[in-house]
């Protein structure tokens, strides 16, 4: 992973995960809703139900995912 990507590595998915096909481990969430994703607790803090994106880089690559938190 290059310096210079900052932000919440993935490390595993449950199982009965509905985003299991999006996010792999290894993956690093970069931003949510473009607050930069820093750490766990802020991460918690930030988000409310409904619909978010955030910018995650894999594999030497950015992109967008979209997922739904909370109900």
């Amino acid at each position: 992973m290059p310096d210079d990507v900052d932000g919440l590595v993935v490390t595993e998915i449950a199982d009965d995960s509905p985003y299991r096909e999006r996010f792999r481990p290894g993956m690093v969430i970069v931003q949510i809703d473009r607050t930069p994703a820093e750490d766990v607790a802020a991460v918690r803090t930030h988000l409310s139900p409904g619909m978010h994106f955030c910018l995650v880089w894999n594999r030497g690559g950015y992109r967008y995912i979209s997922f739904r938190y909370g109900n």
